[in-house]
């Protein structure tokens, strides 16, 4: 003989329409970064929801860790397509919220006693848990990745911008992820730490990336520094020293990317602070001549 809960979800897998519209429009109503989703997936998610919720009450636990990650593996779609994680969370509750409500409906309908239909309802909720640590995790793997490959770009678009120039073809905004805008002047610069504590690059950097801001330039590691470029001059953080090339245009910006490293190499770079030409010309001059001579002799 079937149970309440059986029957009740039998019925509700069955007939779904009314519980996924509800989810539907919540979704389209609350959440914009879920334009680019379409109902189908939307279908889908709830679907799988539906699946968790039902082998986990009638199961009596939630799936196994490796079903749960599969599960949360397959929301990855909807972060690579701009789904911030807390849309993600919070439409995912309201999902489990409607097929919990639905299916107390149902069991009521079935004639499960009350305490069926609070075991239930507690079962959802422990299944609901359980299915948010796994997406958070996939989510602190998908930012990690997102992050190196954002990386990994900087890096190669700095080093096309400091060794050469761009391409004969030029760079389009496209190219750029929206770090640069051709239609704008960038300088580069050059930062080190005073004390030049080895292992403290990559913290710099992230100091340096907050005080750039976005869509404003880059910074990347390179030689033991951090090197970039930006749209404005920014304050050398605490204990810092960085040292700013010309403005010029994104095709040009290899000059200043190397006044950039050669106001760094002088003296008055060692010391914390913001330094450009207007402070170190004549020691720029002063080192030119003398590779100048080293050449001659």
């Amino acid at each position: 003989m079937t149970t309440p809960a059986v029957r009740a979800f039998t019925r509700l897998i069955d007939d779904p329409y009314e519980a996924l519209k509800e989810v539907i429009d919540e979704v389209r109503a609350q959440y914009p970064s879920y334009a680019p989703v379409t109902d189908a997936l939307l279908a889908s998610s709830f679907d799988q929801n539906m699946r968790m919720s039902r082998e986990c009450v009638l199961a009596g636990s939630p799936p196994d860790a490796d079903t749960m990650t599969n599960y949360a593996q397959i929301s990855r779609a909807r972060l690579d397509s701009g789904v911030p994680v807390e849309d993600l969370m919070a439409s995912f509750r309201f999902s489990m919220g409607r097929i919990a409500d639905h299916l107390d409906r149902l069991m009521k309908e079935e004639r499960a006693t009350t305490e069926e239909r609070l075991d239930a309802y507690r079962k959802i909720w422990m299944v609901s848990d359980a299915y948010t640590t796994s997406l958070v995790n996939e989510y602190r793997h998908h930012a990690l990745q997102v992050a190196a490959d954002d990386y990994r770009f900087q890096v190669d678009l700095f080093r096309a911008l400091a060794e050469r120039g761009p391409k004969p073809n030029p760079l389009d905004e496209t190219s750029t992820r929206g770090l640069l805008s051709l239609r704008l002047t960038y300088r580069g610069f050059v930062a080190k730490r005073e004390d030049g504590q080895l292992g403290q690059d990559h913290q710099l950097r992230e100091s340096i990336s907050k005080l750039i801001g976005p869509g404003q330039g880059l910074c990347v590691v390179q030689h033991g520094r951090v090197e970039g470029v930006v749209g404005r001059r920014f304050t050398a953080p605490p204990g810092a020293s960085v040292s700013f090339g010309e403005l010029a245009p994104v095709p040009e910006l290899h000059n200043s990317i190397a006044l950039a490293r050669a106001v760094a190499d002088t003296s008055p770079a060692r010391h914390p602070g913001t330094h450009t030409l207007s402070d170190v010309s004549w020691r720029i001059a002063a080192r030119a001549c003398l590779r100048i001579d080293a050449r001659v002799s």
